[in-house]
């Protein structure tokens, strides 16, 4: 597996979600979901058997005390080129700190299905 991997990623789902994810030189994570941006210590990477799964809190808490995250999972590339791909996006409902959290499962998914694009983006020097 070569070295030169993408570092920028353009999705969109069918339900109309845009995704724009972007990793800088030093291995920085930028996620972009629906024009809301997340960057720095607000984006979590975990490198899983399945690719690379990000994360970011898109809400911290509604007034009933549950938080909502979205997460990315980018797969491995064989190299840095244009390739288009499909992946999965997952929008997460978590109650764990909920004022009257539900009996049974407290956390609940929504994947949908992402297509679009990723490439190898020369990183400005500083």
């Amino acid at each position: 597996m070569s070295h030169s991997q993408p570092n920028q990623f353009d999705l969109r789902g069918a339900d109309g979600t845009h995704i724009h994810c972007s990793i800088s030189a030093g291995g920085k994570y930028t996620l972009t979901v629906n024009d809301e941006p997340h960057a720095d210590t607000d984006v979590r990477t975990d490198h899983v058997a399945v690719g690379t799964l990000v994360t970011v809190t898109t809400l911290i808490s509604d007034r009933a005390g549950r938080r909502r995250l979205f997460s990315l999972l980018l797969p491995r590339f064989s190299d840095g080129g244009e390739h288009e791909f499909a992946t999965v996006g997952i929008f997460t409902a978590d109650a764990e700190h909920a004022v009257d959290p539900p009996h049974g499962a407290i956390t609940s998914y929504q994947p949908i299905e992402l297509k679009g694009t990723a490439r190898r983006v020369r990183a400005a020097h500083a």
